[in-house]
């Protein structure tokens, strides 16, 4: 009984407590720090041992730090609960897809399924988000907890590829915390609306009056990219070609496409790589590194024809680059891609120059000089 145990006992020195879970066996390590044990918590210890894998356990997430008893490397959250387990939740983690880390909340690991059935089967949240019902501050505070429990599970369900799980999760949550503008909210909802290529809400947001000077140019690179990674190409582009000029007054750099055709490349689609690196050379017609994307790209994926109208419009613009030329001439008489434009042996043997006269101009690091200005 609680009432038999102590008030409190001090502790001098730092302990290192083990406890054997009745229901594994399991031995739980906890570091306990100098000062005192409080009833309250030599009760919990002591239902820790008694009950631990025979009996869930729980913390509430109201409960403070201190009450934890230092339990937190065993504690995984199941909805506004965290559950006492025998095992680390890190390294259960690591070997149960169920249970997933927070990224960048090291040691924050969430019981998936559990916290997904709580939030939208199990919790009520009538009268919660209605301004008409008054809410003491015990309430508030209740809510702001599901608030930040559903942001988590945003940041869970993003990660997860579930875009539009998670941009439902992170609507309610910014409801909660009863401020859905603060800093960040465009770019984390950007983020997910890219993730799941919504265009049309991408355009919805960007175009609220609130939104004008709060999504800075890397938010809207980010999601791009993000949006690409994810084969969102549509997106990619309504971001890169009109969302972001609209909100800097810059356009894209012909950089930033070039890494667009980069991620699709990898993602191997060559066609959505070629369409982002031409549109690398949009109003810049000497970028050496948008046309060797572009020429290598068609040429790997046999597009012979799209390969020869690049060189042809290149040697056009630069009449001095004769090997470019020479290459041209070759392609269109022997109707085979030269190996000299593939981008495994331009990426492994040059090094591009800040010169823009010639298409395959760099220099080797060795001789000889397959390609030579």
């Amino acid at each position: 009984d609680a009432a038999d145990l102590p008030l409190y006992i001090p502790v001098r020195d730092p302990v290192a407590l083990s406890i054997s879970a009745p229901g594994t066996g399991r031995q739980v390590q906890l570091g306990l720090p100098s000062g005192y044990l409080r009833r309250q918590d030599l009760a919990v210890l002591k239902v820790l041992g008694q009950q631990l894998d025979i009996r869930p356990v729980y913390f509430s997430v109201t409960v403070p730090t201190d009450a934890l008893v230092s339990t937190q490397p065993y504690l995984t959250r199941s909805g506004i609960l965290y559950e006492v387990n025998s095992r680390a939740s890190k390294e259960a983690a690591e070997e149960d897809g169920s249970l997933f880390e927070v990224p960048q909340r090291p040691g924050l690991v969430f019981d998936v399924p559990r916290t997904d059935e709580l939030l939208w089967k199990t919790y009520r949240y009538r009268g919660l988000q209605e301004d008409d019902i008054f809410k003491d501050s015990t309430t508030r505070a209740l809510t702001r907890n599901y608030g930040y429990t559903l942001l988590a599970m945003s940041e869970i369900y993003y990660f997860r590829d579930e875009p539009q799980k998670a941009r439902r999760a992170f609507d309610l949550a910014q409801s909660f915390l009863e401020n859905p503008r603060v800093e960040g909210y465009y770019a984390n909802a950007l983020k997910l609306l890219a993730a799941a290529g919504d265009t049309l809400a991408i355009d919805s947001l960007l175009s609220e009056p609130e939104s004008r000077g709060k999504v800075p140019r890397s938010a809207l690179e980010s999601a791009a990219l993000m949006a690409a990674l994810k084969e969102r190409y549509a997106a990619a582009l309504v971001l890169a070609g009109r969302e972001l000029p609209r909100a800097t007054g810059q356009e894209s750099t012909r950089e930033f496409w070039v890494r667009l055709g980069d991620v699709a490349l990898e993602n191997a689609d060559s066609a959505a790589a070629e369409d982002f690196y031409s549109r690398s050379l949009r109003g810049d017609r000497d970028y050496r590194l948008g046309y060797l994307k572009l020429v290598s790209t068609a040429g790997e994926r046999g597009q012979l024809p799209t390969a020869i109208g690049v060189v042809e419009n290149w040697v056009l613009n630069h009449p001095a680059d004769t090997m470019s030329a020479r290459l041209l001439d070759q392609m269109k008489r022997t109707q085979r891609f030269p190996d000299e434009l593939r981008w495994a042996n331009l990426a492994r043997f040059f090094r591009f120059e800040e010169r823009p006269d010639s298409l395959a101009g760099a220099v080797p690091p060795t001789s000889p000089q397959p390609v030579a200005p």
